[in-house]
Parts: C-alpha cells; sequence; structure tokens
C-alpha cells in the first residue's frame, strides 16, 4: 500500500538536487541543454512529498543518445507514463543519492514549461505557496493510502494557481495511438484488468504479453486505438482489432472489428470519455469498409453499448453498421 507522506520544505533538498545534478551532467552535457529541478520540493518554504523530481532539457533529436548515455549511469527508459513529451527514466540502487523522479523533455515540451511555470508562480507568490501546502497536508491526512483521491483532492487549488500563472487548464483532447503507446496501452489493460479481479502476477504476466501485442498489430495495422487525454495525461482508451471470419449471409465481406481496451481511469468517468472514444472507433471501422463490431462486454460497460446500438448475439455484443 503507497503512503503519501508529505512534510516541510527541507533546505538540504537544494543540496540533494545539486548532487544528482552532479551525478548526471558529466555523462550527458555535450548533448543537453540544463538540468532542472521542478517539483514541490524546488520551492523553498513549500511542504512536498520528499522526493527530488526534475528534468533533463534537450533538443528534440537528442532523445536516442539521451536514452544510450542514461542507461550507461544505471538509468532506464520507460517510456513517456502516458504524458507527451516527459521521458521518465528509472534505476536501482544510488543509495547515495536521495530518492528523485528523472525525466527527460525537449525544450518546447508543454509539460515542462508548465511545470517551471508552476514552480516560478509560487517561488514568487508566498500567499500561493501557504495555500498549496495547506490543500497538500489536508488532502494528504484525508487520503493518506489514496494517490487518485489526494491529486484530485489539491486540483481546485492547482486550478486557480494556474489561472493566476497563465498555464491554460487542462482540458480533454483525442489522438490515435501510434507504436510508441504500446506501453501505455498495457499499463492501463492491467488496470482493467485488476478490476476484473485477476492477481497481481497474472496482471504482471499478461502486461508484458499485452506490450508485445500492441507493439505488433500499431506496427502492423491490425490494431488502432483511439486515446483521450487531460493535457498530456492519458486517461481513457479504446481499442478496435481487425480480422476475417468464414463468410455468412449477415457478413459476406468476411470481415470483423473487435472492440477491445476500453478503460477510462476511474477519476474520470461519467464526462462522456468512453462514449466519444466509442464513436472513432466505431467510425474507424466503417472508414475501413466493416460491416460487423462485436465486443464481449462489462455489465459496468454494457449500457454504454446498448445505448449505442449493440445488440446480445450468441454470448456476444454485436452492431451491424448500414
Amino acid at each position: 500500500m503507497r503512503n503519501i507522506i508529505v512534510v516541510p520544505y527541507n533546505k538540504s533538498w537544494k543540496t540533494e538536487f545539486e548532487k544528482i545534478k552532479n551525478y548526471i551532467w558529466p555523462a550527458i552535457k555535450d548533448i543537453s541543454i540544463s538540468v532542472e529541478h521542478v517539483g514541490s520540493t524546488s520551492v523553498e518554504g513549500l511542504y512536498a512529498k520528499p522526493i527530488i523530481d526534475m528534468n533533463i532539457v534537450i533538443e528534440r533529436d537528442m532523445l536516442p543518445l539521451i536514452i544510450n548515455r542514461l542507461a550507461d549511469i544505471g538509468y532506464a527508459h520507460e517510456g513517456d507514463l502516458g504524458i507527451k513529451d516527459r521521458e521518465a527514466f528509472g534505476y536501482a540502487g544510488k543509495p547515495h543519492l536521495m530518492t528523485h523522479h528523472l525525466y527527460v523533455c525537449p525544450k518546447d515540451s508543454a509539460e515542462h514549461m508548465r511545470q517551471t511555470a508552476f514552480r516560478d508562480w509560487l517561488r514568487t507568490h508566498p500567499e500561493d505557496c501557504e495555500k498549496y501546502s495547506n490543500i497538500k497536508l489536508e488532502m494528504a491526512k484525508k487520503f493518506p493510502h489514496d494517490i487518485d483521491n489526494y491529486i484530485k483532492g489539491k486540483e481546485p487549488v492547482v486550478m486557480e494557481i494556474y489561472k493566476k500563472c497563465g498555464i491554460a487548464p487542462y482540458k480533454f483532447s483525442y489522438r490515435k495511438a501510434d507504436i510508441n503507446d504500446a506501453d501505455i496501452l498495457a499499463k492501463i489493460r492491467s488496470k482493467f484488468l485488476a478490476e476484473a479481479n485477476d492477481t497481481e502476477a497474472e496482471r504482471e504476466q499478461m502486461e508484458a504479453a499485452n506490450r508485445a501485442y500492441f507493439e505488433k498489430t500499431l506496427a502492423d495495422d491490425s490494431f488502432v486505438a483511439w486515446l483521450a487525454l487531460e493535457g498530456n495525461k492519458i486517461v481513457a482508451t479504446s481499442g478496435l482489432s481487425f480480422y476475417a471470419v468464414p463468410p455468412h449471409h449477415s457478413n459476406p465481406s468476411r470481415n470483423v472489428a473487435f472492440v477491445m481496451n476500453m478503460y477510462t481511469l476511474p477519476e474520470y468517468r461519467r464526462q462522456g470519455l468512453a462514449t466519444r472514444l466509442l464513436e472513432m472507433i466505431v467510425d474507424e471501422a466503417k472508414s475501413r469498409g466493416y460491416k460487423k463490431i462485436t465486443l464481449s462486454a462489462t455489465e459496468m460497460g454494457r449500457p454504454l453499448y446498448e445505448k449505442f446500438g449493440f445488440k446480445d448475439d450468441s454470448g456476444a455484443m454485436v452492431i451491424y453498421i448500414k
């Protein structure tokens, strides 16, 4: 169980950041622009979780080189974890360094600019720094083991500060997935399987298999996915797999599209995201000439599909496109 611990600002955090930066910088200095201390530990006086957040800022075409250089000093590339233009890197060991989150961002990354604008505002506006500290303490006390509700509870104050410092509030947007999204699609599918009561061991085994599946099928175009995003964060997914069956009078073309990986993070449900994503993948099937779309529905998802026009058919749900 994850514990959410928020502590008073510690002056040593600035020194700890410099120590980590000095450890990393020699390996990357010729292909990087800067290393920025971001997140709550970068703001003097702000209560924070005692973890250093830092962004390596690069020219966009330097990412492959950075991945290799960081690997040489023990940092493994983990992908963007659903946040565009912010690549995460994990590590093991390094007891001489304070616990830290390391990211790499191109200099024009919207996420990096959001983080630095928020940081700089709090550094120069002590009243908002205090207000943000108070809501963090309140939410940590209220939700000591629930990171989703901790984040959601802070949101009104965060949005208020965003407005003051000129950061546009996050709005939902949609995009088609590509092969670079295979990892996050596999991770989100694991969340779906967790709600279906699969064991942790089963989910870990299936996550690797699902990642391989998404990499292959996104590459050969036998699977498409549309994603919903809040800012740069992927909050809902959809998927459509294409295959052929023996011809039938109801489907002489033999082509069938199968809906899968429909999942919305719990805190974003009941906002129309699943409906919009379903519309997008059905339109995708239409554009490819598919007349039959099938799916296996959970009890939670069944009302959505019935409203859309899917009907029960031999244990599955089916819709025929005219």
